[in-house]
């Protein structure tokens, strides 16, 4: 593939673009138009014209829209709606909710923007010959951002809020949560898989080094939902299968602005070579959209091995260490120690330098870093304990069991949460007790049960 050179068309006159001339609009020509709110008017105007809720014989209903004066086709999540964007790219729960949120103009808008705004960072980035990750130009965008954000919530709430420090203790409690988790695997006699899946060469905005094979249309969004969908057909095989797994996900950037995901797996030995094969051909059918360039060996990168306990540091915790440096080191690095700094000052501001891009790079693609997975539910039930705990809030004739969680919470032994059967005695109760704009329930953590007994209001 030969490198492409993206040429920006500066418009001078107004625009006025039909339905069809927008959908056959390459999604690079989002950053030419100046009239976005026409378009994104436009487009919402033929969906609530040309698209409906249609019945057939075997009592199926689908949605449906016009696509050419003649054609109707199927509304599903690939839909292409325009400029890269599909129906998947809305939120909702349903097809009927996506629908609802493609025909409100404002919100299309507001997706026409953030897409224009990752396209304009890519090309900013392409055409600076020193940017590595992210521009200088993004990341002073992003930290405005966060300026923005604590002075609001600040106002909101009538106090000071430190969102930094918010953060920091949250990556302390994701480490923590993810050794205990290796741990746990130990105790059960685990093995562990590590999978380090990378992606075709189109994704590589500006390779460092290597031949420029770049398309000059897809950004890291495209590429996260690269990533998004090998994940989601191994989740599906997984469960198909019934085979238990949890581990850890972490998503990071290349320099040349590309991602890449380390997988951390545990689960019975009996099942590695299977998930090794599953995650193998589900990259390769990815791969295959973009190039066929996948090299097996090469394009997933596995290590494995059996969990271990009683030695100093287990590999696998290594690994946890390992997968997820980014998302401590950001905002837990030496770089922020100011004793360290004054030894090698220069290395210390590159390497928070980088940092600030990567947190940069995760806020404009619309991405999260790190996730745990496979762990029943426990998180949620272990986080909404934590807050509890935080906040003192006990009740007034406690049972024996809820001492026991609220002891185990307080000196964070998640390990022995999971072991248990404590956390199967927990449910978090929700109500749907308000509508958002769109006429949907939202639903809201009231309060939790604890052996059949309602208490404690969140």
């Amino acid at each position: 593939m030969t490198q492409q050179k993206i040429i920006i068309i500066k418009n001078t006159a107004s625009e006025t673009f039909t339905f069809e001339e927008i959908t056959r609009l390459k999604k690079s020509d989002i950053i030419k138009i100046r009239d976005l709110p026409n378009v994104a008017n436009t487009i919402s105007e033929y969906f609530i014209k040309h698209s409906a809720l249609f019945s057939f014989e075997n009592n199926k209903t689908h949605f449906a829209y016009r696509k050419t004066d003649l054609t109707y086709d199927f509304l599903n999540l690939n839909t292409r709606i325009a400029f890269g964007l599909t129906l998947d790219d809305f939120s909702g729960g349903t097809i009927a909710a996506k629908i609802k949120r493609l025909k409100d103009k404002d919100y299309l808008l507001n997706l026409l923007r953030k897409s224009a705004g990752m396209f304009y960072a890519v090309i900013q980035f392409y055409h600076d010959k020193k940017a590595r990750y992210m521009t200088d130009y993004s990341v002073t965008e992003f930290q405005n951002k966060k300026i923005f954000n604590q002075k609001h919530l600040n106002k909101k709430y009538n106090k000071e809020i430190d969102l930094e420090e918010n953060k920091k203790n949250r990556a302390k409690a994701a480490y923590s949560n993810a050794m205990q988790i290796a741990e746990f695997a130990a105790f059960n006699k685990h093995h562990w898989l590590m999978a380090t899946i990378t992606c075709p060469a189109v994704f590589h905005i500006k390779p460092i080094t290597g031949k420029n094979s770049w398309n000059g249309q897809l950004t890291p969004n495209d590429n996260n939902k690269f990533i998004n969908n090998i994940i989601k057909k191994l989740t599906t095989r997984f469960h198909a299968k019934k085979i238990k797994r949890y581990g850890h996900l972490s998503k990071e950037p290349h320099q040349s602005m590309a991602l890449h995901a380390h997988m951390l797996i545990y689960c019975e030995g009996e099942h590695i070579e299977s998930i090794k094969q599953w995650i193998n051909n589900y990259t390769e059918q990815e791969f295959l959209k973009y190039t066929d360039d996948f090299i097996k060996g090469t394009s997933v990168n596995f290590r494995q091995g059996r969990c271990e306990s009683g030695t100093q540091k287990p590999v696998n915790k290594a690994i946890v260490e390992y997968i997820n440096k980014h998302v401590y080191r950001c905002i837990n690095s030496k770089a922020y120690n100011p004793k360290l700094a004054k030894n090698t000052p220069q290395e210390n501001r590159n390497e928070q330098n980088n940092y600030k891009k990567i947190e940069a790079h995760a806020d404009k693609f619309n991405y999260r870093r790190y996730s745990i997975f496979g762990v029943d539910g426990t998180l949620t039930k272990w986080k909404k304990l934590k807050q509890l705990t935080y906040n003192n809030k006990i009740p007034k004739a406690p049972s024996r069991l809820f001492n026991t969680i609220f002891t185990m919470v307080k000196n964070n032994k998640f390990k022995e949460f999971l072991h248990g059967s404590h956390h199967k005695k927990i449910k978090l109760i929700y109500k749907s007790n308000k509508q958002n704009t769109y006429n949907e329930n939202i639903r809201k953590l009231v309060g939790m049960n604890i052996n059949n007994v309602e208490f404690i209001p969140i």
